[in-house]
């Protein structure tokens, strides 16, 4: 039996420490591993369990290994969809169709979310919505699963021929077990300082820590998720440029040119104080949970401008 077909290359302190190291020069390049858990293991076993006894042949491990190694994207559809059948997940995900070998067939992700950038006022906030509730799937959506991403380039993202916003590249994400990756609770644990705003520096250095010592810091992914609503605001919503070229800390969209004016450009009069002042806070919070406040209201904001439209239009 060759090594990765063996038990000790399924266990999960393989995953997390070891597996990066066969192809990759970081952890950083095989994310979906970080925060492996014994029950992630076990249903991506699960997926590659042709005769579904419960054991792999060898065969069939060596398939899952190499996939998860060369070609995680079609292996980490799979697993979604699985999970969309057991709990009523609907993740925002191209949906995965079959099979070839290693090569993943799924449906067409339509258009690139640059080509919307110049749509009506209305299209842009029903896309908005739509990413700001894609970051709250991956957050809250399902019990047992949290998505971390982090490369909101526009490059990354698509809308269906349905009007679905969908992220394409699995490459990056992080899957984190819930339950096996609950925050800590007493202080002398706690890593986290709740008393303080977190922002891209705050990010950063949690990151450092979490690829040096993912074991101690996978617990605390749950509070740092909401990172994602910051860079989804700064790289795809906003079109202030001042967002997109004054970045300290962790800036996802270094190794990219700017990115174009965001969705919510041009604002009408009537709300462009108010969405400008949300989308502030939503990336630079002042004040502790100040980010998820105004995510909430800007979310409010954007569902009654819709709504109006809405009304307006069918009268």
């Amino acid at each position: 039996m060759s090594y990765l077909a063996s038990d000790e290359a399924l266990s999960v302190q393989h995953f997390k420490n070891e597996l990066w190291k066969i192809t990759h020069s970081s952890r950083a390049e095989l994310s979906a591993t970080i925060c492996s858990s014994r029950r992630f293991i076990d249903s991506i076993k699960n997926l590659y369990n042709e005769d579904k006894r419960g054991i792999l042949n060898e065969e069939e491990r060596s398939n899952l290994m190499t996939s998860l190694i060369l070609n995680p994207e079609g292996l980490l559809l799979k697993f979604f969809m699985e999970s969309d059948s057991t709990e009523g997940t609907i993740w925002p995900l191209p949906f995965y169709i079959g099979e070839c070998g290693r090569i993943a067939v799924i449906e067409d992700p339509g258009k690139p979310l640059i080509q919307f950038y110049n749509d009506t006022w209305v299209k842009r906030v029903s896309l908005s919505l739509q990413l700001l509730d894609m970051i709250d799937k991956f957050c809250k959506e399902n019990s047992d699963w949290l998505l971390l991403f982090t490369d909101f380039h526009h490059s990354n993202f698509a809308v269906t021929e349905s009007g679905r916003v969908i992220l394409t590249k699995l490459k990056d994400v992080v899957i984190v077990d819930k339950y096996d990756n609950k925050p800590f609770t007493g202080v002398a644990d706690n890593h986290i300082n709740y008393d303080r705003p977190c922002n891209e520096e705050c990010f950063a250095a949690f990151v450092q820590k979490l690829l040096k010592n993912p074991t101690s810091y996978c617990k605390d992914m749950q509070y740092y998720a909401q990172m994602m609503y910051a860079l989804g605001c700064r790289w795809l919503l906003s079109a202030n440029i001042d967002h997109k070229v004054h970045s300290n800390g962790f800036n996802t969209a270094k190794s990219y040119p700017v990115n174009p004016a965001g969705l919510l450009h041009s604002l009408p009069s009537d709300h462009e104080q108010g969405i400008s002042e949300l989308l502030d806070e939503c990336i630079h919070e002042t004040t502790p949970g100040g980010r998820l406040s105004a995510v909430e209201e800007l979310m409010d904001l954007l569902q009654e401008i819709q709504y109006l439209q809405e009304i307006q239009y069918s009268g």
